[in-house]
């Protein structure tokens, strides 16, 4: 190969005499730039071919392009306390006397929350295992309860319906430990429509015969515990066809007016006054709910109670809820009638834990502000219920 200074030096003569001046300095610049023009691509040239060689390759041997993979971290697993169970959390508040299961539920749900007034209030007076001050001494030691219910036997009486629910319920203390306790609940109502105005009874625990089981014990398996109540034996209560479903659930602010709704459809005029709070007003103004029913429940055939807004309100450790609801009453004759109504509701919360608690009830209500209604005053709820 012939170098950059052989080929100057022939030349070199030829160059002088031709352009009668000494044009080396431009010659070595010129080659000079088309050496380096020409390394530089074949520097781009080799690089390309590599490339395209080790694509080829990957490809042939993979039969897809390969992607390298992201590792991933590994974890180490650390030692330390056993995590926080589920039930280290409430339940959600629950009270319901619409069927047996419900109340004892709700019971159980009373004692998991560690109320010990409103798992008092579901026995029936004088049917308490013990007094309200030695009842369930260790209920504070229980930070979770559940409950599994057996087969219920219902048995009615002209002026009762009585029930026997094999029960196991399952406590879970503050020390760590489990408590499992199995046994019989026999539960009563007297029929609704044998009650008197102003003295309603709800559906109550008449004992109870709970012991230590083991834990895998299952609620039929105690259904022997269950002792044979008075009365005919039933498959159902209410029956199939009643005109409405028992209802009978303070849970919450629209569960009460769905359980008013079920009174009154039911004609219980006795628990229509029930979910009242004593207001000092006599019982016949309370059933005629301030204007809804002037007349009374007498003359109704249906009614439908659909709360469309609540709102609520906190003082003095107890809640308040106003409840707007659209009411629509069919009579027993004549056309329906339409009214929008607004209900004061109350709970005292303050009373969870004390004896003589009851749940949410009504203070007071209006329809439309209509001047017939014997609640005048009530209808400073109004703004209440607009917010």
């Amino acid at each position: 190969m012939t170098s950059r200074g052989t080929v100057l030096g022939l030349c070199e003569p030829y160059l002088i005499k031709v352009f009668r001046v000494d044009v080396r300095p431009l010659i070595c610049a010129a080659m000079t730039l088309v050496l380096l023009c020409g390394c530089s691509g074949a520097d781009e040239q080799h690089a390309s071919g590599v490339a395209k060689v080790a694509s080829a390759t990957s490809i042939a041997a993979t039969g897809t392009p390969t992607v390298a993979a992201t590792p991933t971290p590994s974890v180490t697993p650390t030692l330390g306390p056993t995590p926080i169970p589920p039930f280290a959390r409430r339940p959600d508040y629950l009270d319901d006397r619409s069927s047996p299961q419900a109340l004892i539920s709700s019971y159980v749900n009373a004692i998991a929350n560690g109320q010990k007034g409103r798992a008092f209030s579901y026995y029936a007076e004088d049917s308490a295992p013990a007094p309200f001050a030695q009842f369930s001494p260790d209920l504070d030691s229980v930070r979770w309860a559940s409950a599994t219910l057996g087969t219920v036997v219902v048995r009615e009486t002209p002026g009762e319906v009585s029930r026997t629910v094999p029960a196991v319920i399952k406590e879970h203390l503050a020390n760590g430990t489990t408590r499992m306790n199995g046994g019989c609940f026999a539960v009563r109502l007297v029929q609704p429509r044998f009650q008197v105005i102003g003295s309603w009874r709800p559906m109550a625990i008449i004992g109870e015969s709970l012991h230590l089981v083991a834990s895998e014990t299952s609620p039929d398996e105690v259904a022997s515990d269950c002792p044979i109540l008075p009365g005919r034996l039933v498959s159902r209560w209410p029956a199939p066809h009643a005109v409405a479903p028992y209802i009978d659930d303070r849970t919450d602010e629209r569960s009460l007016i769905r359980s008013l709704e079920s009174a009154i459809n039911r004609h219980e005029v006795s628990r229509v006054a029930g979910y009242w709070r004593n207001t000092g007003s006599s019982a016949g103004d309370q059933v005629r709910l301030d204007g809804v029913f002037p007349d009374g429940l007498d003359q109704v055939a249906a009614v439908a109670l659909t709360p469309s807004m609540v709102t609520s309100a906190t003082a003095t450790g107890r809640t308040y809820g106003f409840v707007r609801v659209e009411a629509v009453v069919r009579p027993k004759t004549g056309a329906s009638q339409q009214f929008m109504g607004c209900y004061g509701l109350e709970f005292p919360g303050a009373a969870l834990s004390k004896e003589g608690f009851h749940g949410w009830a009504i203070y007071a209500a209006d329809a439309n502000g209509r001047p017939e209604a014997p609640f005048v005053r009530s209808s400073a709820i109004w703004p209440k219920c607009d917010h």
